[in-house]
């Protein structure tokens, strides 16, 4: 059934790739099509089991998304993500092929960041911050770190740099809380090796979520 649902996925997400690639700078790496086969259908399969649990209060107004990363990824072809994200009411994005690789940046400079101190921390997903989300995090014993709201990346930089700030060789906390800029909302974003590892962590903030917010 996995390997039936996989082809499927290829061929609807992978037609337009060679399966070999990508150049960053000097560097090179080759990506097999299997290995960025199976990166989709994780995420697939996370992102279908988040829409089934996630609690409604931790979906911000710009969307709830996550991104994967390949093994050995150096830029924004090789991190995958959600396309459109998940609105307000929890529905979710629509058809598989909204899971894409080079989705959306914000998150995909978070993960590259991320990965240059610790390349097995490959996933991450944002959701709605506030002082009662924030207070429940704590009590679970998360590792929170916050972004100074004088540190900013630059559009065309593959780099976040508010992240790197946050983080240690080795070390990569368990959520960074970005502050809100103009109107944008303040942002949670965690982090996790895979995507089960984060919708998990979700999960367990959600049920406290349950209990403690009306």
């Amino acid at each position: 059934m996995l390997l039936s649902y996989c082809s499927s996925l290829q061929k609807d997400i992978l037609s337009n790739t060679s399966g070999w690639f990508i150049r960053k700078e000097t560097s090179f790496h080759i990506m097999s099509v299997a290995e960025r086969e199976e990166v989709l259908c994780v995420l697939n399969a996370a992102w279908d089991r988040m829409k089934q649990g996630l609690d409604v209060h931790l979906i911000p107004n710009d969307r709830c998304f996550m991104v994967y990363a390949l093994l050995k990824a150096m830029n924004f072809e090789d991190v995958a993500g959600i396309r459109k994200g998940m609105p307000k009411d929890g529905t979710g994005s629509g058809p598989v092929v909204n899971i894409v690789f080079n989705a959306d940046h914000f998150l995909t400079r978070t993960i590259l960041t991320a990965m240059r101190f610790h390349s097995a921390i490959r996933c991450v997903a944002c959701f709605r911050c506030s002082e009662k989300i924030v207070e429940i995090m704590k009590k679970m014993m998360f590792d929170i770190h916050y972004v100074q709201e004088d540190i900013h990346s630059q559009d065309k930089s593959i780099l976040d740099f508010g992240v790197a700030s946050c983080c240690s060789m080795g070390e990569v906390p368990d959520i960074i809380v970005t502050p809100g800029e103009g109107k944008k909302e303040e942002i949670v974003r965690l982090f996790g090796e895979n995507p089960d590892d984060v919708v998990t962590s979700l999960f367990k903030i959600s049920a406290r979520i349950n209990n403690n917010i009306s």
